[in-house]
C-alpha cells in the first residue's frame, strides 16, 4: 500500500524473476532495482528507468507489473515538491535506458574499481542513477541500486528509511 509513501520517495525493490537475481546476484546485494514514488493530482504514481527508457506509471499498475518488493527511503532535504517533479518528468518518455552502463561499465567497474567515464545528464539513464540524478546526488551515475541504498543509509541526517 502507498498511503504511507510521499512525492520523492526512493523505493529500493527486488523480485524472483531472473534479472533480479542476476542482478542481486553480480552486485551481491539484496537490491536490483529502484524507483521513485511521486503523487500527481491526489493519486499515486511511480517514475523509473526500466529497459524501454524512463517512465511513468500508476502505483496500482506498477505493482501489479513487476511484483517488487520494496524498502524505501525519504530525503529529508527535499524541497518543494513542485521543483522535483518537473525534475523527474523531464526524462520521463525522453530518456533512454543505459544498456552499455548495465552490461559494460558497471561490470567493468566491479572487476577494476574504475569508472569508465562520466556521463552528461542527457545521456541514457538505468534505474538508480536516475534515481539519484532526481535528487541531485553527485556521482549518482556511478551509484547501482545497492549501492543508492547503502548511500541512504549512510546519510542518516538526509534520508530516512520508512517502510
Amino acid at each position: 500500500m502507498s498511503t504511507h509513501l510521499k512525492t520523492g520517495d526512493i523505493l529500493h525493490c527486488r523480485n524472483n524473476r531472473l534479472l533480479s537475481k542476476l542482478i542481486r546476484w553480480a552486485t551481491k546485494s539484496k537490491w536490483s532495482h529502484t524507483a521513485i514514488y511521486m503523487e500527481l493530482n491526489g493519486r499515486p504514481f511511480i517514475i523509473e528507468a526500466q529497459k524501454n527508457g524512463v517512465n511513468i506509471k500508476t502505483f496500482d499498475n506498477w505493482e501489479k507489473q513487476y511484483g517488487y518488493y520494496w524498502e524505501a527511503h525519504r530525503n529529508l532535504e527535499m524541497g518543494h515538491e513542485v521543483p522535483f517533479v518537473d525534475r523527474a518528468l523531464s526524462k520521463a518518455g525522453v530518456t533512454g535506458y543505459d544498456f552499455d552502463d548495465l552490461i559494460l561499465k558497471h561490470p567493468w567497474r566491479i572487476i577494476t574499481g574504475k569508472w569508465k567515464r562520466e556521463p552528461n545528464e542527457e545521456d541514457d539513464m538505468y534505474c538508480s542513477f536516475f534515481a539519484m540524478w532526481c535528487h541531485r546526488e553527485p556521482d549518482a551515475y556511478k551509484m547501482r541500486p545497492d549501492e543508492a541504498f547503502a548511500h541512504c543509509e549512510k546519510h542518516r541526517g538526509k534520508y530516512m528509511k520508512i517502510r
